[in-house]
C-alpha cells in the first residue's frame, strides 16, 4: 500500500507541476510578442468632429510574424486622453473591445491591452490640444512616436467642414475629400524605425465651438478613415483571454480531482495466506485446532 501511495504521490507532483507550467505559459504568452514590428499604422486626427476636443484614432496592423495573443502597449498618450476604445478588429470590420491597463510616467500615460486573435487593432481617444483655450483662430500641434518599427505609417488630418484658412505644417503629401465630404490632408512614411518622432502643426478658423457632428450621429459610424469605431454588441472586455484562463483552470481542477480520487481509494484486501496441506491428508486440509469450520478444499491431482 505504501508503494502505491508513493507512486500516486509522484504522479500528483508531476500533474501539479505540468498544470502550473501550462497556466503560467497561457498567462505569459501575450507579453512575448511585445517587440514585434507593425506592417502598417494609420493615425487619424479629427479636430472638433463631435466634440470641442480632437479625436485621435490609431489603427495599427501587426506584422505577420506576430504571435497571438498579442499584448499591445503604447507609452505616449497625453495625460488628458479620454480613451474610448481599445479593440481588435475582425476581417469583417467588427470591433471587439478589450480591457485595458494604464500607468503614468512623467507627463505621459501608457496604455496596454491584449488582442486575443486578430492582428488588426483599433484605439481612439479625445485630447484637448488647446489646453482649455477657446480662440477663434485655432493652432494645434500633434506628435507621434513610433513604439516599434513600422513598415507603412499613414497620417491624415480631417478639416472641420466649416473651417476656413486651414493650413498644416509640414505640407501634406496630398489633399482629398473622403466619403463623408470632409477634406483630408494626408502623409505617408515608409520603413519607420522605433523611436522616430513625427510632428504636425495645423491651424484654422471657426466662428463657433459647436461641433459639426453630434455624438448621436457618430454612434453608428464604423472604424477606419470613414468614421470613429464602434464596439461589437455584447462583447465583454477581455472575454477571449478570460475564456482561455477558465479553460486552463478547469483542466487543472479535473487533474487534481482525479489524482485525489486515486489517492483516497482503499487498497485492495490482502489475499489469505496459503495453507500447506498435510502429506497424509490426501487432498483434505486439517480441521482448525479450535474447531473452526472453514470447510474442505478439493485439490486436483492424484
Amino acid at each position: 500500500m505504501s508503494t502505491t501511495r508513493r507512486r500516486l504521490g509522484g504522479l500528483a507532483s508531476i500533474c501539479v507541476s505540468a498544470t502550473a507550467f501550462v497556466l503560467l505559459l497561457g498567462l505569459a504568452a501575450p507579453a512575448f510578442a511585445a517587440a514585434v514590428p507593425y506592417a502598417q499604422w494609420r493615425v487619424a486626427l479629427w479636430p472638433e468632429y463631435d466634440d470641442e476636443r480632437t479625436l485621435v484614432i490609431y489603427e495599427p496592423r501587426l506584422d505577420a510574424s506576430a504571435a497571438l495573443p498579442f499584448k499591445f502597449t503604447y507609452d505616449a498618450f497625453p495625460l488628458d486622453a479620454q480613451v474610448g476604445m481599445t479593440c481588435q478588429v475582425t476581417p469583417v470590420g467588427q470591433h471587439q473591445c478589450q480591457q485595458r491597463q494604464t500607468s503614468v510616467t512623467g507627463d505621459l500615460e501608457s496604455i496596454s491591452y491584449t488582442a486575443p486573435s486578430e492582428r488588426q487593432l483599433y484605439m481612439e481617444y479625445y485630447t484637448d490640444m488647446l489646453k482649455g483655450q477657446r480662440p477663434t483662430q485655432r493652432k494645434m500641434t500633434y506628435s507621434f512616436v513610433a513604439p516599434a518599427d513600422i513598415a507603412d505609417l499613414q497620417v491624415s488630418i480631417r478639416q472641420p467642414k466649416d473651417a476656413t484658412g486651414f493650413t498644416v505644417t509640414p505640407n501634406a503629401a496630398s489633399r482629398q475629400t473622403d466619403g463623408d465630404g470632409f477634406t483630408l490632408d494626408t502623409f505617408g512614411f515608409q520603413n519607420v524605425k522605433a523611436g522616430q518622432r513625427y510632428s504636425f502643426t495645423f491651424a484654422y478658423s471657426r466662428p463657433t465651438w459647436t461641433p459639426p457632428v453630434t455624438k448621436a450621429q457618430n454612434n453608428g459610424a464604423q472604424g477606419g478613415q470613414g468614421g470613429a469605431g464602434q464596439a461589437s454588441a455584447g462583447q465583454q472586455p477581455g472575454g477571449s483571454q478570460n475564456s482561455q484562463l477558465f479553460a486552463l483552470i478547469a483542466v487543472a481542477a479535473f487533474i487534481g480531482a482525479f489524482v485525489m480520487l486515486l489517492m483516497r481509494r482503499p487498497a485492495p484486501a490482502a489475499a489469505p495466506a496459503s495453507v500447506k496441506s498435510s502429506a497424509k491428508g490426501k487432498g483434505h486440509r486439517k480441521p482448525s485446532p479450535k474447531g473452526g469450520s472453514r470447510g474442505t478444499v478439493k485439490r486436483s491431482g492424484a
